[in-house]
């Protein structure tokens, strides 16, 4: 078998297993619904799943054509998605292998039509490489995998150019073009006749039509728009729920109170005490915070308790932080990887604690919530926190390694367990968990202010 032929029929398995992988990727892209395992191995933040950044590639406006931030795309027009796009390209190409594959020399000019179209898609393909690594700075594994399958369909269509051909000896060159014909004749016709070539033609526009109006993008759409509907019907009642801010209230005071043991390891906030209080409280409101740095919630809720919440109280509230990272490598409670970078996290604002005492570990706290952005892109570095609080970066990245802090992430893991924690942030107001809908609600914190107050026996201050 000559090794044209192989490259032609490697050229379309590349281009079949391209366009797979690109249907998947825009069922994921356009529903969010999850694919096969196979595709979930590269494509799932679940344990196993290979892929933390595919979500941020499909999330990403580069994603769409032309990207969805472009300042000079003219309005109305469509932002198509590129795994889309990717998918009727390799779709083409599959047809066109199938169909046509390596022309004779004669008609060559069909190969160089179709070297050209893999040589832009190729370019296409570097272009998006490099919108991963320098400009998203985060990688999907099936994406990179379609790029290698194009450039292998590259080096194959190289392999496959059309070469003349001499037929018993030295020819002329008017002899050696009709020899080269005759080899690529089939029945006395040049490969492609007239209907293979409009065969090919016919299967790649209604390949193409297919993924477009009948089993690809629109159903897909329609898949989206629905689950985009019913997102919004459950965002209306939750938000009605969320208003009655009294039936809340009343459900986080009928809810169960857990005895949370605190230990000389805790991490303690205190605040000063409001000047217009006319007599302070007995004991300070107590919450306890399960949170997790890369946490997006957790760090709207840190931003939201610091400005609000000691106001409302006088100052009277002390607050008891505990770490829950939501990533299975040093957190056996969580599900999935939904964060990446929550463990390293632990261990800078641990190391702090461990150089600078409480104090500097609530600097570091403020600090790493502060910059949540390059946490989750993975370049803030210890050298950054410990500028920021003040302590040694060789002796913080030292004391990033100690047992010390396993000990003290697996006591707060371990506790979490008896609460029966799933998620983050996860608020606990004098044991009680207050619900997720109102962790930052204003008037839900101004409830509790108030029944504080009351419960103590001493005036609010203003």
């Amino acid at each position: 078998m000559r090794i044209s032929t192989v490259a032609n029929w490697l050229a379309a398995v590349c281009a079949l297993v391209a366009s797979v992988v690109c249907y998947q990727l825009v069922l994921r892209h356009v529903t969010g619904l999850s694919g096969p395992e196979w595709f979930e191995l590269g494509c799932s933040d679940k344990p196993g799943g290979a892929a933390a950044g595919c979500t941020e590639v499909l999330a990403s406006p580069y994603s769409y054509f032309p990207p969805k931030h472009g300042k000079n795309v003219p309005a109305g027009l469509p932002h198509i998605p590129v795994a889309f796009i990717g998918l009727m390209y390799y779709s083409t190409l599959l047809a066109w292998l199938v169909g046509v594959g390596r022309p004779a020399y004669a008609k060559r000019g069909l190969h160089y039509a179709a070297f050209l179209l893999v040589a832009f898609g190729l370019g296409g393909s570097a272009y998006f490489v490099w919108i991963m690594f320098r400009v998203i700075s985060q990688w999907c594994p099936w994406c990179m995998f379609t790029h290698v399958l194009n450039l292998l369909i590259f080096i194959c269509m190289v392999f496959m150019w059309p070469r003349r051909r001499a037929v018993g000896g030295e020819k002329t060159a008017a002899e050696g073009s009709a020899a080269g014909d005759a080899a690529g004749r089939t029945g006395g016709v040049v490969h492609p006749s007239a209907r293979v070539l409009i065969l090919t033609l016919i299967s790649m526009v209604l390949v193409n039509y297919a993924h477009t109006n009948m089993l690809g993008l629109k159903t897909w759409r329609r898949t989206a728009d629905q689950a985009a509907q019913n997102y919004q019907k459950c965002m209306s009642v939750l938000e009605r729920f969320r208003g009655d801010t009294e039936k809340l209230f009343g459900q986080w005071q009928r809810g169960r109170e857990y005895e949370i043991k605190f230990t000389d390891k805790d991490r303690i906030r205190t605040y000063p005490v409001s000047a217009s209080m006319v007599q302070p409280p007995p004991t300070p409101l107590t919450v306890v915070i399960y949170s997790d740095f890369e946490c997006p919630g957790c760090g709207k809720f840190a931003q939201f308790f610091e400005k609000q919440v000691p106001k409302m109280l006088g100052g009277s509230v002390r607050v008891v932080f505990r770490h829950f990272p939501l990533n299975p490598a040093c957190n056996p409670l969580a599900q999935t990887n939904a964060h990446p970078h929550a463990c390293e996290a632990v261990k800078l604002v641990e190391g702090v604690r461990l150089l600078a005492g409480n104090e500097g570990f609530w600097k570091a706290y403020d600090f790493v919530f502060r910059n949540q952005e390059s946490l989750k892109r993975g370049t803030l570095t210890p050298d950054e926190v410990a500028k920021a609080v003040g302590v040694d970066s060789a002796a913080l990245k030292e004391r990033m390694e100690s047992a010390e802090i396993d000990a003290v992430l697996q006591h707060d893991i371990s506790e979490a367990k008896l609460l029966d924690l799933k998620a983050t942030p996860a608020i606990y107001v004098e044991g009680r968990h207050v619900d997720s809908l109102v962790v930052v609600d204003a008037r839900f914190w101004e409830r509790i202010a108030n029944w504080y107050f009351e419960r103590t026996g001493v005036p609010r201050p203003r």
